[in-house]
């Protein structure tokens, strides 16, 4: 079974039981490249790859991922030989306006949609417009997510910093940052602190280590 998951706002929670699984994630550019529909239109929603016509050109992957018998390397290798092929047969749809808006979200001095809109050197229409399709959400909610992130993702890699040390500088004040926290998680910080997430903390610490980049949403698309 393949799961397809939009452009998040809000924290998904799901049990499994004993499996094994394969994640790919797809930045905005790889978004264009592979999905090819809006990012607004699939927002906050799961989806199985075998019944959705628009994620068609998945199943191969799919249905060939895994072998007779477990193999990390051979499975990632077909992973890779994939997206590779996908890439060479695809239309070069890199739009250079999508670059600017990511690294304008990356950017921990950006806080407001005037300065995004500056940065990127894109019209408000135009920078919204940009935004709801490749990235799923509006400029300022994007802003947001990524002031949020930066703090939760601040905290988790350094618990003793506490929630007071991890609040991202622009933050107005501690009850801001705890409205954003239910927004984007559901629950209160002190909930989240006092919950079990050993998979997600070694799954961040381990992305930070290999990529520079604990969570997706900070990801950067061009590392230099």
């Amino acid at each position: 079974m393949a799961n397809f998951t939009g452009p998040t706002s809000t924290a998904l929670k799901f049990t499994v039981g004993t499996m094994r699984t394969w994640g790919v994630g797809f930045l905005p550019l790889g978004w264009a490249r592979f999905v090819s529909q809006p990012a607004n239109a699939h927002a906050d929603r799961i989806y199985a790859v075998a019944e959705q016509p628009f994620l068609k050109q998945f199943v191969p992957l799919m249905a060939g991922l895994f072998g007779d018998a477990p193999d990390e390397a051979s499975e990632l290798a077909r992973i890779t030989q994939y997206f590779m092929q996908a890439l060479a047969e695809s239309e070069d749809v890199d739009d250079p306006r999508i670059l600017a808006c990511h690294n304008a979200l990356l950017d921990p001095e950006i806080s407001t949609v005037a300065e995004m809109a500056e940065a990127t050197r894109l019209p408000a229409h135009t920078l919204e417009r940009k935004c709801r399709r490749h990235f799923g959400f509006a400029p300022r909610l994007l802003l947001r997510r990524q002031r949020f992130m930066r703090s939760l993702v601040q905290y988790m890699l350094d618990p003793s910093l506490h929630w007071i040390g991890a609040i991202d500088s622009h933050y107005h004040d501690q009850a801001q940052f705890v409205r954003d926290f239910h927004r984007f998680m559901g629950m209160s910080p002190s909930e989240y602190a006092a919950s079990p997430k050993p998979i997600l903390h070694e799954v961040m610490r381990a992305r930070q280590e290999f990529i520079g980049s604990a969570v997706q949403a900070l990801h950067n698309p061009a590392p230099q």
